[in-house]
């Protein structure tokens, strides 16, 4: 009987399981599960196992048991390989099986390649100052390749000495209105709100099915306290954005952590393909705080980004010599809603944490939409 009901199990699984697919493809019911369990019950209860003389031709049944399953899970198995093998093709065919194995290649490759010596030698790159002439049209290139809105920037493209001034570049006043209106938080960057929701028992979602720790994140335990439960956004900068940071409330920097690490991409297939990818890369946390609650606005480093730099201080990221840091400030220092506080060299991403229980977010903020610096996401209740 055992030797009887383990090969029915193997018997039942593996076949339920390649016909379950192949019904559904035909769109037919799967007749498979009650087939098998009315053999099985056959087998029981009208086979007389006596007239058969079981003990006297047991090697001869065990024999013959073997086989049929055996014929039976080789025929099933060809036939689950030859239908996941059809699959497999059609998903590759497919325009989302393309984007899903484009993605893939594109995280395994900067996964090998050494993130953190090519960006130094692109930030070495973005310095190089070539002929006036021959650098206007690489800026001018550049500006039209990530198309750029040029009539934005202050400065005539013929005053800058590299492609690191045009990533860094000011713009004309007036350009971005700050909403000065009380208890409104404004957007620090031009950017995409790519993410924004509730920190849920210290996690926050980087994308479908992937999430990362609050206190990986911030990087210091004194100020974990203050946000779980709170609210958080991220705000991706393209290389086409404006790279300078503002304030998005008036504020007192109370200090600041510094956290090397990696720089990885944080582009869309990086975030969907690299777990835990923002508390990976390096970030440079500045804790702010406002007569209503504190604000952590973290910068992250990513590929290609040069450096970041504050105006409160004189750091400095992606050097030859890294350390962790933990800074607090003993005498004040104040921001203005829209006052500059940090830079780029070059994109990446700003994420704000907002301390629990203070701050709701604007119905006008949604996820996928662009911001513009000084344009209201969200506000202090």
């Amino acid at each position: 009987m055992i030797l009887l009901f383990s090969s029915f199990l193997t018997w039942f699984y593996s076949g339920n399981m390649i016909l379950r697919q192949i019904a559904t493809k035909l769109k037919l019911s799967n007749f498979y599960p009650l087939f098998s369990i009315f053999f099985y019950l056959y087998l029981i209860f009208f086979v007389n196992w006596e007239s058969i003389e079981i003990y006297k031709n047991f090697y001869i049944l065990l024999g013959f048991i073997s086989g049929i399953v055996s014929i039976l899970t080789i025929l099933f198995a060809l036939l689950y390989y030859n239908l996941g093998k059809y699959e497999l093709l059609k998903y590759m065919e497919s325009y989302e099986g393309g984007i899903d194995l484009s993605r893939d290649l594109f995280v395994m490759i900067f996964t090998i390649l050494p993130s953190n010596l090519l960006s130094k030698l692109f930030g070495f790159v973005s310095l190089i100052r070539f002929p006036q002439p021959l650098m206007y049209w690489i800026i001018l290139g550049f500006a039209k390749y990530y198309k750029i809105n040029l009539e934005e920037v202050k400065n005539d493209l013929r005053s800058f000495k590299n492609l690191n001034e045009f990533f860094i570049r000011e713009l004309k006043d007036d350009v971005r209105i700050i909403d000065k209106r009380k208890k409104i938080i404004v957007s620090p960057v031009d950017a995409l709100l790519s993410r924004r929701g509730t920190i849920q028992e210290g996690l926050l979602i980087q994308t479908k099915g992937i999430y990362y720790t609050l206190k990986d994140l911030l990087g210091d335990p004194d100020f974990l306290p203050f946000f779980e439960n709170g609210k958080y956004c991220v705000l991706y900068l393209s290389p086409q954005d404006y790279h300078r940071i503002h304030a998005p409330f008036d504020c007192e920097v109370e200090g600041y952590t510094y956290t090397p690490g990696h720089l990885f991409p944080v582009n869309e297939p990086a975030v969907e393909g690299l777990y835990g990818l923002f508390p990976k890369n390096e970030r440079l946390t500045t804790f702010l705080k406002t007569e209503y609650g504190r604000i952590a606005m973290i910068k992250v480093g990513a590929t290609n980004v040069g450096k970041i730099r504050v105006m409160y201080d004189s750091i400095q990221t992606n050097t030859w010599i890294r350390r962790k840091k933990a800074i607090r400030y003993k005498h004040k220092i104040i921001f203005e809603k829209g006052q500059e506080i940090a830079r780029f060299e070059m994109g990446s991403t700003v994420i704000l944490i907002f301390e629990r229980d203070k701050v709701e977010f604007l119905d006008t903020a949604l996820e996928g939409i662009k911001v513009k610096l000084g344009q209201a996401i969200a506000k202090f209740k």
